[in-house]
């Protein structure tokens, strides 16, 4: 893998032409009349929710090259975010609504985006062993690698397996970060439809050197110690004032985090037999089900930091002492769940369930804040369909003891379908237990107490409407959510809590537009967060703008464009590292500063690649966009990647 990170760029170039000429060489396939014929079938996934409720319907993959220079997942599924300059660091979404998560969690959410629970796994059936690969590299080893194999052991047992692996130097004092995930999801269903067992599994190893973000131009040495030099030796912030030092670590301080996320389910169907006439063989037609979930998640941060940071606390934190700190947080919930319900069966019918559940957690912060204890709690589900056209769904849950003691969730969805459109109303709220970082926190430099904070109560109404049987269909989604008590962190990295209701009014878009063979693709958003407290910027987007046509006989799917990403100008947020949170800050302002990529990408077969150049206006422009305080986005960079899908 590093010899492949020193490559120089016109060899790699020359490699993947070679590749996409013999693929293109290669484009006559047998007749189909042939024995030795098989139609290729991407493997089809579906969600964990869907399988627990016994409605397998499992769709095709998307498309690939509509957002193949998209190489990460972030520019894929969020329109704006902060992060620390490049891509896998903590990440903080600027799109509305603000999540609220039940239960006892660790309070460390900025990477929340990264983690593959099994509500974001997908869990697939392949009619023959798949494998898919994505890879990109560029400048300053820049190397992502995914993979995905699947494959059914038999029709009703499937198995899939994979990775995600990104590498990267770095930018500015961020010499090397390193994110490792990899993952596992199976499901098994008896012939008979008697018995099914789903497991999802799922690993993140990410390390980094988080600092300041600056790079050691910035610094000088005087005596021993790091101290910030003149603001002319300062990056000029191309969407934000030239400012003078800013109170933040100075030194590669190394963070890491071992994330793990487990789930067992087995659930047992209750119903007559019935013959079934395709597989002449008797199944359960599930009338009820009896289940039971094991979940098993654990967290570790660990935080080291350098000698270079005793300027830092020696000045901004009342001149305390410094001491090298090796912070450690550690998280453990191991839950139990037992359910027993009735299942939708008909088009017109009704389910309705109810759930027991034990959450066992503990907690301990740098062997001085320990927590343990045990969350009970109950709840229940309904599901059917309202006047022949509607579906509705509710799930609730209520705490009855432990730290988590009176916090609820409950989730409501209306889906309404008609001919041409589809329109889902839908109902979030929740109350939820500060979490334990934010009422302590204690290192050997850097402590605080906020016992006084109340319960976080939001609720969310909102509408998402979505255009059917249209080639480019508009998708919008609009939301109101009122948050009493939000809690936030402040300039002096302390956690606060508001006395008033903080709201916050969002209006998404997406759509495609099509000209012959012009294309935009824009998904946008305005908003609107009337308090300092939640600053979010009110208007942003990223827009795909591309020339796509069929060449070469129609061998090679070809398309070019450039893709755009800006958000209006806000006061930004800050990051503290040894916290791992994104606090508020009123010193800098970033946005509408557009980022842009332009790229060249095409499809052959199952084979699918890319070319791009990062932030191309840096060359133009000799200017340092900030993605967040003191964190300036890398530099003008070269990526090159391929997708490629296997069948055998």
């Amino acid at each position: 893998m590093y010899f492949c990170a020193v490559l120089p760029k016109g060899l790699i170039i020359l490699l993947i032409a070679f590749f996409l000429m013999e693929e293109m060489q290669a484009q006559t396939t047998a007749p189909s009349d042939s024995l030795l014929f098989v139609a290729k079938k991407a493997a089809q996934s579906m969600d964990y929710k869907a399988l627990l409720n016994l409605k397998d319907s499992f769709v095709k993959p998307t498309d690939k090259l509509a957002e193949s220079q998209r190489q990460v997942a972030a520019r894929r599924d969020l329109i704006s975010y902060q992060d620390l300059g490049t891509h896998y660091s903590p990440l903080f979404n600027l799109v509305g609504p603000v999540a609220v998560n039940p239960g006892f969690t660790s309070g460390n959410n900025a990477l929340n985006f990264y983690k593959l629970g099994p509500e974001k796994q997908k869990f697939y059936k392949a009619s023959m062993p798949f494998t898919s690969f994505r890879y990109a590299q560029g400048g300053q080893r820049y190397i992502q690698f995914q993979a995905l194999h699947t494959q059914n052991i038999i029709p009703t047992w499937n198995i899939a397996a994979g990775i995600s692996s990104f590498t990267n130097q770095g930018y500015g004092l961020r010499q090397f970060q390193s994110h490792r995930a990899p993952f596992l999801s199976s499901h098994f269903t008896l012939p008979n439809n008697r018995f099914r067992t789903l497991v999802a599994m799922s690993w993140l190893n990410r390390t980094g050197q988080e600092s300041g973000g600056l790079s050691t131009a910035e610094f000088t040495t005087l005596g021993g110690t790091d101290t910030f030099t003149a603001v002319s030796r300062y990056p000029k912030a191309a969407n934000g004032p030239e400012r003078n030092a800013l109170p933040m670590g100075l030194s590669n301080a190394y963070d890491t985090a071992k994330l793990t996320h487990h789930r067992l389910l087995f659930q047992y169907h209750l119903g007559q037999k019935k013959q079934d006439t395709i597989d002449s063989i008797y199944k359960v037609d599930a009338l009820f089900a009896i289940g039971y979930i094991f979940d098993y998640q654990r967290e570790r941060w660990i935080y080291q930091d350098n000698n270079g940071d005793s300027a830092f606390y020696g000045n901004f934190q009342n001149g305390a002492q410094f001491q090298q700190n090796r912070d450690s947080q550690y998280f453990r919930v191991v839950s139990n769940e037992f359910y027993l319900k009735k299942l939708q069966r008909k088009a017109t019918g009704f389910g309705f369930g109810g759930k027991f559940g034990l959450q066992f957690y503990h907690y301990n912060q740098n062997q001085t804040v320990i927590v343990n204890g045990t969350n009970t709690y109950f709840g229940g589900n309904l599901e059917g369909v309202v006047a022949e056209k509607m579906l509705l769904t509710v799930d609730a849950t209520y705490f009855l003891s432990g730290y988590n003691q009176n916090d609820y969730s409950l989730n409501a969805n209306m889906v309404y379908k008609q001919k041409y459109f589809a329109a889902t109303a839908f109902l979030n709220s929740a109350l939820k237990e500060p979490s334990i970082i934010q009422k302590q926190f204690s290192s050997p430099y850097y402590q605080y107490l906020r016992f006084n904070l109340n319960k976080t109560l939001s609720n969310n109404l909102g509408l998402h409407l979505q255009q059917r049987n249209a080639k480019n269909p508009l998708d919008l989604v609009a939301n109101i959510q009122n948050i009493n008590n939000y809690i936030y962190y402040d300039a002096s990295f302390t956690p606060q809590q508001l006395n008033s209701a903080v709201q916050i009014i969002t209006l998404q878009l997406s759509k495609t537009f099509t000209y012959k063979t012009l294309n935009a693709s824009l998904d946008g958003f305005i908003q609107q967060s009337a308090s300092s407290a939640l600053p979010l910027p009110k208007w942003g987007g990223k827009l795909d703008l591309y020339y796509k046509r069929p060449l070469f006989d129609s061998a090679l799917n070809f398309k070019t464009g450039i893709d755009i990403y800006t958000y209006s100008r806000h006061n930004a947020y800050g990051y503290k590292p040894v916290l791992r949170q994104f606090y508020t800050n009123n010193l800098q302002q970033l946005g509408q500063y557009p980022l842009v990529d332009l790229y060249v990408s095409g499809e052959i077969k199952t084979l699918v690649f890319f070319v791009k150049m990062e932030n191309v206006l840096n060359a133009v422009t000799k200017v340092v966009p900030y993605s967040t305080q003191n964190y300036p986005i890398q530099t003008m960079a070269f990526r090159v990647g391929l997708l490629w899908d296997f069948y055998f």
